[in-house]
């Protein structure tokens, strides 16, 4: 999500892009905020039990449908 796990540049704007890695070059307290936030979503969206969980959800779903 831009501003809150990352910086979202408009594709073929290499000056966009160079302005995103200064900015977070001088900015240390942002990339750790970032960095935590990325990793809370990873912990939250994707780890085995969430994975499975949806899976779990679709075949329901799935298969709800085919009877």
């Amino acid at each position: 999500a831009d501003g809150l796990n990352g910086i979202r540049v408009e594709e073929n704007r290499p000056d966009l892009l160079a302005h995103a890695i200064a900015r977070l070059a001088d900015a240390p307290a942002l990339r750790a905020r970032m960095g935590l936030a990325s990793r809370k979503r990873v912990e939250n969206e994707f780890d085995w039990p969430h994975v499975a969980k949806r899976y779990m959800e679709h075949f329901r779903s799935l298969a709800a449908h085919h009877t």
